[in-house]
């Protein structure tokens, strides 16, 4: 059945919107500024002549970053990449190309230093888990899928007369509640990630064993990700006021078919027999 015009037009809103949210979640897996994050040393007494009191600065994204570090004497750029096994994933900062290789090297020796204590969190060793880390990115990436296949249906349903399924307006609600649960779940679980580990530590475990500690909040790469997901939540109420109902399309074809039934009624030697003709 094709929308009526109060409803296309209602319909290429949430299209719109649609579109600026799945723009702003590619942005935010983009960009490297999900976190942002200071540091300093617990132990460190400032000299009145001192030009070099430690500190940090860094940028966190989901797979990469940067910063920049002073342990007293002089400020040096760190890059940042998140490197992963089946079970944990590290935070790992290198200054050059020869020290990023060593990236899987790293987490192996951080990883048995963890398992061989028993007393010390993960946070204070760099590490999370990685089954949360994957489920953000993995989460987030289905939002964007069911938020194309919205997309789709959405413009067919404007140009074209679905049928009262899936494909139609039924079918709008359905790919608009895939986008904004899925969306909604990848911000959770990185709102788990954020305050379980990263708002404890993003420093290494060097850093730790110098004393450094880091407090970290959120950045404009999660904000991003936020916003999509407050617009899906805003197109499912602009697809509520557009007054289309859910509707079974079963119901809708059998009418169809008693009505283009013609009975048509012989009289003959006393009795009464009829015919169903369906066109």
């Amino acid at each position: 059945m094709a929308l009526e015009e109060r409803q296309k037009l209602f319909v290429i809103l949430t299209l719109i919107l649609t579109l600026v949210g799945l723009g702003l979640m590619v942005g935010s897996f983009a960009t490297d500024n999900w976190i942002k994050a200071t540091g300093h040393k617990t132990n460190f007494t400032v000299s009145a002549n001192s030009t070099n009191t430690p500190s940090m600065n860094a940028s966190l994204g989901l797979f990469r970053g940067r910063r920049t570090i002073n342990y007293g004497n002089g400020e040096r750029p760190h890059k940042l990449k998140v490197v992963c096994d089946s079970k944990y994933c590290l935070i790992y900062f290198y200054a050059n190309t020869e020290e990023e290789d060593k990236g899987r090297d790293k987490l192996k020796k951080v990883v048995a230093n963890f398992n061989n204590q028993t007393s010390d969190e993960m946070y204070n060793y760099g590490l999370f888990p990685f089954s949360y880390w994957v489920l953000v990115i993995l989460m987030s990436a289905l939002g964007m899928i069911w938020g194309l296949v919205f997309i789709g249906f959405a413009i067919f349903n404007i140009c074209g007369k679905p049928i009262e399924t899936v494909t139609g307006p039924l079918g709008l609600y359905l790919w608009k509640g895939l986008t904004l649960f899925f969306s909604l779940l990848g911000m959770v679980f990185y709102l788990v990630l954020f305050f379980l580990y990263y708002k404890k530590s993003v420093l290494m475990q060097d850093d730790r064993e110098v004393n450094f500690v880091s407090e970290a909040e959120m950045d404009f790469s999660f904000y991003m990700l936020m916003s999509a997901v407050i617009l899906f939540l805003v197109n499912m109420g602009f697809l509520f006021l557009s007054g289309i109902k859910f509707s079974c399309g079963f119901t809708r074809e059998a009418e169809k078919v008693m009505d283009n039934g013609i009975i048509l009624y012989y009289f003959s030697t006393g009795k009464v027999s009829y015919y169903l003709l369906r066109f």
